[in-house]
């Protein structure tokens, strides 16, 4: 029988980290007796990855790798496979070694500057800060009904100038803060990192209750206007 021919498909691959790889394991050699199988002789990782998925070493034909790496670096780090093809239950040939090569994109994460509560008609300035670069921040926000010009977007900069619009109160204090959140998911290389919530204080402008034009009381009385 002659060696087993190995492919690995495709021999390179770019995943996220977090991602399982789906390189493929393959080989058109037909033994005479047995079958093929592969054993995975060694993955070297860089930038001190880790494998968070279930270790494997052997895989049949058509089997993809399927590793999950995290990459705990804000940069694109690499493992690279080292795979080898035997005859099972028959000559026991064995294939010459292969490799592969896997590159793996950190999932940026992103911080908020503080933003203090506001006053209906004040604008907010919340600068956002991701640890990859070429990060983009796309944001969303659903605000409550009496808040307007909060809208989604995208960028390292959220500012917008928030109105409170509550209908005029006929009860004392019937208007209080309310919260808008803005939710934040960073992107680079087309990876997504986790989400960040970012919660925005929107302060009634106080006003006073309607009174009547005119009040009438009785000579002497007390005059009491609420």
């Amino acid at each position: 029988d002659p060696k087993p021919r190995l492919s690995i498909t495709p021999a390179t691959q770019i995943v996220c980290e977090g991602v399982a790889t789906t390189m493929t394991l393959s080989s058109s050699t037909v033994p005479s007796a047995g079958t093929i199988r592969f054993t995975k002789i060694s993955a070297v990782p860089t930038g001190g990855m880790t494998l968070t998925s279930a270790p494997k070493t052997i895989y049949v034909n058509g089997e993809q790798i399927g590793d999950v790496w995290d990459n705990p670096t804000t940069l694109a780090q690499t493992v690279t496979y080292t795979f080898r093809a035997s005859v099972v239950g028959g000559l026991g040939c064995i294939s010459e070694d292969i490799t592969a090569l896997l590159t793996v994109n950190p999932s940026p994460n992103v911080v908020a500057s503080a933003q203090a509560p506001i006053c209906s008609s004040d604008f907010i300035n919340i600068t956002l800060t991701p640890d990859v670069a070429n990060t983009i921040c796309n944001y969303t926000v659903t605000p409550p009904s009496v808040i307007s010009g909060a809208t989604s977007g995208a960028g390292n900069l959220i500012f917008q100038t928030l109105f409170y619009n509550s209908a005029t109160p006929t009860v004392a204090n019937s208007d209080g803060p309310v919260t808008v959140n803005y939710t934040v998911t960073p992107r680079a290389n087309n990876c997504n990192g986790p989400q960040l919530v970012i919660p925005v204080v929107v302060n009634p402008k106080p006003k006073i209750l309607p009174l009547p034009n005119t009040f009438t009381i009785c000579h002497g009385n007390t005059l009491t206007i609420p």
